[in-house]
């Protein structure tokens, strides 16, 4: 159980939430894009089609295998660009 309230729980992840366009509008390219959350590798791909590096992190295996498989096709479809 969760040491805070489900408000709270919320306020901070409205506080957290950082969409994809912010992470490019604020980074240059070759950056590194932390992304603690990777659920199904939508950052990461975007870091890939603008130039900029990623380190991301999913608790979730099903997430975890989405991603992977994701940047991978996105890797082999991309490898001549």
């Amino acid at each position: 159980m969760s040491k805070f309230t489900y408000q709270e729980q919320m306020a901070i992840l409205e506080k957290a939430y950082v969409s994809v366009a912010d992470i490019i509008l604020q980074s240059v390219e070759g950056d590194v894009v932390l992304d603690p959350f990777m659920g199904s590798g939508t950052t990461a791909i975007a870091c890939l089609n603008t130039g900029r590096q990623y380190i991301g992190f999913e608790l979730d295996e099903g997430y975890y295998n989405i991603a992977n498989e994701r940047i991978k096709s996105h890797k082999e479809e991309n490898k001549n660009d």
